[in-house]
């Protein structure tokens, strides 16, 4: 019996060993449960945090985005971005300063701290916007300006920068308000840079094209950013055109419908669609009236304002009146309005809106220092020799009547350093062109036709100028012969069955005077384009 009750007590003392051992195991799997929840839950906070982070980023870039959107609407209503009145009133180029929004949920003033969107509640962020002007040198203020646009969500923060364009006619080395067709002739029609046509382009004929090849500011660096914008047409069925070619491609070639022959070989763009700016034509009629009306012209005018003055002789001058300007054998100046008598010589800044001295190299001297006023002549200009010119101004010819207010049928004219073998190419003797268009820039705006008669030879075919020319639709720019434009063509038609080529001026854009630049926007909104675009770290 004394064993048979210890077999009992073992069994006991067994089972509860084993019993603790369980225990043990327990708690130690219960001890690495926990751990295992305790590092799932805290994995689980820090990717909420983590997401919940991501989402207020992303929700403050979704914001700052909406904001340039905002401010390229506020800026596209403003007609000029250097004047200090409007959307710009706050700028200058050293530092960024609040965009001033007329078109505020609260009222007009800075875009600073803005809620967005503004009926959000609790998920609502906030905006700000600033602006900057291109510094000295670089861009033209009055059409470009610097945009830094803020978002921000809770904690999150995200910031994009973009610089904004103004497209105007003048940032073409042509642009035709009618359909142009390039289809007889020996068709060797060929255009450097960028371009714009309002209707149709054919380029049909049997060697014609669009080419990349020229610089926009003279610091770019290949390869360039010249487009091709046609709102109608583009027509390349027949002939052997290109536009760009593999080597220099266009950066964009924008056209509403294509008639190609054999696909789209003969295209070499990085960019080709259907979307085209709406870039209306300057009204010339519209500025010459305004002109007239609040006599912000330099030079003086007749009562009727029919006839201009003219200074004639050697000294003492004689005060004479004519309609029209005659680039001739004969020395004259045109005064400004404060030497309305001719009394003072054109020695000063404050006397004199031009000099033509035939007996010089460069014998037509405009004065720089008065390039903000325009010289208006109702007549037409008559050139009978070579016009070299050193200087900046515009001329703005009435073309009384009507017909032909330009005609170069007797000479060229040419900057003083002329713009052509740029490349260090110089069969015709030129120097380099250090001087235009920074320096030398000679500017027409015409009511009416222009006409280049250029040469056969080819030292005889350069034209350094920019045309804007206007006349209720049916102004035409005519070529005869060759002609080689550096500048600017804007008209209504081109008639060029006499195969010109029309090469963009690095820089004209920061440099042509006042008057053009008005006249480009005059009475009309432009469109504005994304030139740069950028995000900024936080």
């Amino acid at each position: 019996m004394p064993n048979a009750m210890r077999h009992p007590r073992a069994l006991r003392a067994a089972r509860a060993g084993e019993a603790g051992i369980v225990l043990i195991q327990v708690i130690a799997f219960s001890i690495v449960l926990a751990m295992i929840t305790f590092a799932l839950v805290s994995l689980s906070i820090s990717e909420y945090a983590t997401a919940n982070s991501a989402d207020r980023g992303m929700r403050a870039l979704y914001i700052a985005d909406a904001a340039v959107e905002r401010a390229i609407a506020v800026l596209r209503a403003d007609t000029n971005w250097n004047d200090g009145v409007g959307a710009d009133k706050n700028a200058n180029n050293a530092t960024w300063q609040p965009l001033w929004d007329q078109f505020q949920a609260g009222g007009a003033g800075n875009a600073v701290s803005q809620t967005y969107p503004a009926g959000g509640g609790g998920s609502s962020g906030l905006y700000s916007l600033y602006v900057k002007r291109p510094g000295a040198g670089t861009y033209n203020p009055a059409d470009n300006i610097w945009v830094r646009a803020i978002g921000q969500a809770g904690k999150g923060m995200r910031s994009i920068e973009i610089l904004l364009h103004r497209l105007t006619p003048l940032d073409f080395s042509v642009y035709s308000a009618q359909s142009y067709q390039v289809s007889s002739g020996g068709g060797n029609v060929t255009m450097h840079g960028s371009a714009y046509f309002y209707q149709d382009l054919g380029l049909k004929a049997v060697k014609t094209g669009v080419y990349n090849d020229r610089q926009i500011l003279s610091t770019d660096a290949a390869p360039y950013t010249n487009q091709l914008y046609v709102k109608g047409t583009l027509d390349m069925s027949t002939g052997n055109p290109t536009v760009g070619t593999l080597t220099q491609p266009m950066y964009g070639v924008h056209a509403g419908t294509l008639n190609l022959k054999g696909g789209t070989g003969s295209i070499h763009t990085l960019e080709l669609d259907n979307v085209i700016p709406n870039i209306p034509y300057p009204s010339v009629s519209g500025y010459i009236s305004s002109l007239l009306t609040n006599k912000t012209y330099g030079n003086v005018l007749s009562g009727p304002q029919t006839q201009l003055v003219v200074c004639t002789g050697s000294g003492p001058y004689t005060q004479t009146w004519s309609a029209n300007v005659t680039f001739g054998s004969s020395y004259f100046f045109i005064p400004t309005q404060a030497n309305a008598g001719c009394t003072n010589p054109p020695t000063t800044s404050a006397d004199y809106m031009l000099i033509w001295d035939p007996g010089k190299s460069a014998p037509l001297q405009l004065n720089t220092a008065q390039q903000s006023t325009p010289v208006f002549i109702p007549g037409v200009v008559v050139i009978n020799q070579n016009v070299s010119y050193t200087g900046v101004g515009t001329l703005v010819v009435q073309t009384t009547g009507g017909g032909t207010g330009l005609d170069t049928g007797s000479g060229q004219i040419l900057a003083s350093n002329p713009a052509s073998y740029s490349n260090g190419q110089n069969p015709c003797g030129y120097p380099n062109p250090t001087t235009m268009p920074k320096t030398d820039l000679l500017a027409f705006v015409i009511a009416g036709n222009v006409t280049m008669q250029g040469s056969g030879t080819t030292c005889s075919q350069e034209q350094d100028v920019v045309i804007i020319a206007g006349a209720s639709g049916t102004s035409t720019f005519t070529s005869s012969k060759k002609v080689n434009v550096y500048g600017v063509v804007i008209t209504e038609q081109l008639d060029t069955t006499q195969n010109p080529d029309f090469y963009q001026m690095p820089d004209i854009l920061q440099n042509v005077p006042g008057p053009v630049s008005t006249i480009a926007t005059y009475n009309t909104t432009m469109p504005v384009v994304v030139w740069q675009w950028r995000e900024l770290l936080n």
